[in-house]
């Protein structure tokens, strides 16, 4: 029983390897297309969040994107001098600086998205029609599996909510819109990975592919 358990533990972590890989490998890839944006990555980062999540406060978005509030502050002040973002004061609380893209800021992360798809799709073409049904169900599953509840990305600390309040309740459709907004930034900035560290993994998919084919013919 144990050896059947440690056998489907490192099946599961090799598995885990490889999605790891061919992400950083897609990543890499896809974010070629973001020197289009016309921004550093810091700005395309937050920026994505803002068009993709919606408004957030200063402090909301300095924890989402893990940075102090002073350098959210300067990111945001690039954004807005560029027309970008429109800060505005919470008329709550005039201490809080609500912060939300412009329609200009919107255009340029929906431009950035469309070049990233297009990027894709033409990756996609050339794939076989098995390949791609199973592409199609392997995104199925890592969808409903995002979806989950146990598997839901927590929000940062102190993201969220001010002194005093209490958490909020966030709804189906508000989610999905928070994961388009992480992913987004995601892609707009890169991993630190995708720049280096995964040496092999390059020759290593290219190896897999081939075994693939070898045993399917």
């Amino acid at each position: 029983m144990g050896s059947a358990r440690g056998t489907g533990q490192a099946r599961l972590e090799q598995l885990a390897l490889r999605l790891h890989r061919a992400a950083i490998h897609l990543l890499r890839r896809v974010r070629r297309e973001d020197r289009g944006l016309g921004l550093n990555p810091a700005r395309a980062s937050a920026l994505s969040v803002l068009v993709f999540g919606g408004p957030r406060t200063m402090g909301e978005l300095a924890a989402e994107e893990q940075v102090t509030p002073a350098t959210m502050s300067r990111i945001v002040a690039g954004l807005a001098r560029a027309g970008l973002v429109r800060r505005s004061v919470d008329p709550s609380d005039g201490r809080v600086v609500r912060v939300q893209a412009t329609a200009a800021g919107a255009r340029v992360l929906e431009a950035g998205r469309q070049r990233r798809i297009e990027a894709l799709t033409r990756l996609l073409a050339g794939l076989d029609a098995e390949a791609l049904e199973a592409l199609d169900r392997a995104a199925d599953a890592l969808e409903d599996m995002l979806a989950a509840p146990g598997h839901r990305a927590p929000a940062a600390e102190g993201g969220g909510t001010t002194p005093g309040s209490k958490p909020r309740r966030v709804g189906a459709a508000r989610e999905r819109r928070l994961g388009d907004g992480r992913l987004e930034g995601a892609l707009a900035i890169g991993s630190a990975e995708a720049g280096g560290g995964e040496g092999t993994g390059r020759a290593e998919l290219g190896s897999r592919r081939t075994g693939r084919r070898s045993h399917r013919g």
